[in-house]
């Protein structure tokens, strides 16, 4: 799986990846037309439908992901997103993350209310439990895991900041800095 906007997946790139057979695209949206272009740009959206039109000729499951801020959390997970993105568009799966504000000069109003967040809980709690849909949030999924869903184990969260300080649950520092040996990235 790889993150991306989508708006660079032609009908070639969709049919090189589909050529991969093990390449799935988690497509970002931030709700339909509106909300998806107010945050990533005049007519961003048409050329992530397009990307999904492409991905689907070509025969590659792809998904989307969607970062619920203040501003689209009432459009999130709706009924019409759900049909629209997984009915009508095809999506296989969606990866849910909550907007929050991490680094230097962050917009600290986007965040979602307790209440957002709360509902936004028992929406996907519903859909999870109702419907075929695979959706994972990030944050309100946690529970779920018994910690973080990246870092696979139970005892809390698992954070690398903006430079490199790695923290666990309640944002205790670990021994020193995430360091990569050069061998790792070489993929030794």
């Amino acid at each position: 799986m790889t993150y991306t906007n989508g708006t660079l997946i032609t009908k070639d790139v969709a049919r090189r990846i589909a050529e991969c057979g093990n390449i799935s695209p988690a497509i970002s949206v931030e709700g339909f037309e509106k909300e998806t272009d107010a945050r990533r740009g005049e007519g961003t959206h048409r050329r992530i439908i397009t990307a999904m039109e492409n991905l689907r000729n070509a025969g590659v499951p792809f998904g989307i992901s969607i970062t619920i801020t203040k501003k689209n959390a009432h459009v999130a997970l709706s009924d019409d997103f759900v049909d629209f993105y997984f009915n009508t568009q095809g999506a296989m799966y969606g990866w849910i993350f909550q907007y929050m504000p991490i680094g230097r000069g962050v917009a600290t109003e986007l965040m979602i209310t307790p209440e957002q967040r709360l509902d936004l809980f028992k929406r996907e709690q519903e859909l999870i439990e109702e419907t075929d849909l695979f959706l994972v949030d990030f944050w309100n999924g946690g529970l779920d895991s018994v910690g973080c869903l990246s870092a696979g184990r139970p005892g809390g969260y698992f954070y690398i900041d903006w430079s490199g300080n790695t923290l666990l649950q309640g944002h205790k520092r670990l021994a020193g800095r995430l360091h990569i040996r050069p061998a790792a990235r070489q993929g030794r």
